[in-house]
């Protein structure tokens, strides 16, 4: 019976001492990805095309419609039901315009930050290699996956700035 206790005290040790000789770190890859110069350099030259920018205006003239609409229909007390009708017609249209477009801007919006991470992921990685190596890193887990880290083992920033320094 010792004998059995002494060799289970031996294989959930043995594994606990080889892993504590290992250099475990940590890294928030979206920050790194999205937050990097290049990148945010990218996400500007994406908004600034002439598809994204006429979108935007328009959304932003139909905002401007619905509320001036608003504040028409504030001060129209001597309407009759055949105008307070087409108002409302002409309102919901404007509203049902305004959400579609809404939803093309955020679509879009979501395309550039996919071309970004299809972009930037590859070398973000490569960063994290580099910087493990270079840090005699062993293990390098994504902060999500983490109940609880020492920031003194996240490489987030360290990652960052490599990336930022590598930057053509």
């Amino acid at each position: 019976m010792q004998k059995m206790k002494a060799l289970f005290v031996l294989m959930v040790t043995i594994p606990m001492m080889t892993f504590a000789a290992e250099k475990v770190a940590y890294v928030e890859i979206g920050p790194i990805i999205t937050g990097s110069e290049a990148a945010m350099a990218r996400g500007k030259q994406l908004v600034e095309q002439a598809d994204y920018v006429a979108l935007t205006a328009r959304l932003e003239g139909l905002q401007a419609d619905l509320k001036a609409m608003q504040e028409e229909a504030s001060k129209a007390l001597g309407w009759s039901d055949e105008q307070n009708a087409d108002f409302a017609k002409k309102f919901e249209y404007t509203k049902a315009d305004f959400q579609l477009e809404g939803k093309k801007l955020q679509a879009e919006q979501k395309q550039i930050q996919q071309t970004i991470v299809t972009e930037f992921q590859g070398k973000a990685l490569a960063a994290v290699d580099e910087v493990a190596k270079s840090e005699g890193i062993t293990m390098v887990v994504r902060s999500e996956s983490l109940i609880w880290g020492n920031p003194e083992v996240d490489i987030t920033a360290k990652v960052l700035d490599l990336l930022n320094k590598k930057a053509p």
